[in-house]
């Protein structure tokens, strides 16, 4: 098949859609409603909607939101011939614009964990970008949801416990609805927002021999984030949202690598 893929980060995951034409910078065109993912052997829906419509930063929003709610709702399998013949034309339209999916997303590189970024991204020479985590308020994500504030919030908007609710922790941890077999010895969920909520799972580029060359880190699934990666969690869907200015928070967070001498 010609064409381009692109790639729709959300969150804790990446979605491929195969775009039949070239892809441009800030556009791309729609994928068809169901597309088989390579190597996942189930169909996936936004129900029935295309995937993409435009690479804005409120079209990422949105999306985003639609592939996590599909992330963290239950398992329905592909159904056999006999059952589709059964259902008849109504019942079936029905079922296509259902979500059909795994029982968490067990395709994909794995996630390691913060405890495995800092082996190599804590040294003062480097920059100490996990001690630049451990000082945010990501770092902290996790946490937050346990304070009295976030708890009323919680009771307010008919959630019991924000530590254990899906519409809380798609964006107060990181690979929240992966699978576990997606998950390094280090990982820990309470750790909050970590390393790879941002740069994805670094399963495939976490090697000194990948990592030391950009673009083989970025081609084995780094990223490297943008306004459109912020705000698939910083947007009006946060009962605490008041408003983001991505160059100043981006600011408060950034943890370059030091410039060679």
């Amino acid at each position: 098949m010609s064409g381009r893929t692109a790639l729709v980060r959300a969150g804790n995951s990446a979605t491929r859609a195969r775009a039949p034409g070239p892809l441009l910078l800030g556009k791309a065109r729609a994928a068809p409603a169901s597309r088989r993912l390579a190597g996942s052997g189930r169909l996936r829906f936004l129900r029935g909607t295309p995937i993409a419509q435009s690479c804005s930063v409120a079209k990422a929003a949105d999306l985003r939101s639609r592939i996590l709610s599909q992330e963290r709702e239950p398992v329905m399998r592909r159904p056999g011939w006999i059952t589709l013949l059964l259902l008849g034309p109504v019942g079936l339209l029905a079922l296509l614009s259902a979500d059909l999916r795994a029982d968490g997303d067990k395709s994909g590189p794995k996630y390691l964990g913060v405890d495995k970024c800092k082996d190599c991204h804590k040294a003062k020479t480097k920059g100490d970008q996990y001690g630049q985590w451990t000082e945010s308020k990501h770092a902290r994500a996790f946490e937050s949801l346990a304070s009295d504030e976030a708890r009323k919030i919680a009771k307010e908007k008919g959630v019991a416990d924000p530590q254990k609710a899906p519409e809380c922790l798609k964006c107060h941890v990181t690979a929240f609805g992966i699978a576990k077999e997606r998950l390094g010895d280090k990982f820990k969920l309470e750790q909050g927002v970590q390393c790879e909520a941002c740069h994805g799972p670094g399963g495939d580029y976490f090697k000194m021999e990948v990592m030391k060359d950009r673009e083989k880190a970025k081609a084995n699934g780094l990223v490297l984030p943008t306004e459109a990666v912020c705000v698939t969690c910083h947007n009006k869907n946060s009962p605490t949202f008041k408003s983001f200015d991505f160059k100043a928070e981006f600011d408060q967070v950034k943890h370059p690598l030091p410039a060679k001498k």
